[in-house]
């Protein structure tokens, strides 16, 4: 922030008490940590000439950043009744992606620990999704998908 006296005896800055979750300050810059209102209290003590200026506060919304999820493994070809594999994807966040199998495709495979195995002939359909935090709202969900062939 910034901001100019009268008197053009330098301003300085601070947090109001209840924001002190939501921002903070520090070398004159305002960082935002979490949703929420951020008041940003200027303050002038004045000198020998000039009285103190009444105190100006500033507000800021602060909203939760968006997120996307991409994967970063590529599907197995070919998939075979009794194989496995481990998806892998990021958040832009650098949140933990949660994988699930999609419901249509919970007979055709299923995950545990991380790694999908393939138990029956069909579409297996991987979910990626992240619920977000304090900072950022939940990611879209995306998926992957392949079909899983019969054993050769």
């Amino acid at each position: 922030p910034t901001a100019t006296a009268t008197s053009a005896l330098p301003v300085t800055f601070s947090i109001d008490g209840p924001s002190a979750a939501i921002c903070s300050i520090s070398g004159g810059n305002v960082s935002f940590n979490a949703e929420g209102t951020c008041t940003i209290n200027a303050n002038q003590a004045g000198n020998g000439t000039f009285n103190a200026a009444p105190q100006v506060q500033q507000t800021v919304t602060i909203g939760k950043q968006n997120q996307t999820i991409g994967f970063t493994s590529t599907p197995p070809s070919p998939a075979l009744v009794g194989g496995s594999y481990t998806p892998t994807a990021t958040a832009t966040s650098a949140l933990p992606v949660i994988f699930t199998i999609d419901g249509p495709s919970a007979a055709i495979c299923s995950i545990s620990g991380g790694n999908v195995s393939f138990n029956a002939l069909g579409t297996c359909t991987i979910n990626a999704n992240q619920a977000g935090n304090g900072q950022f709202n939940a990611a879209p969900q995306v998926q992957q998908f392949f079909v899983i062939d019969p054993p050769t």
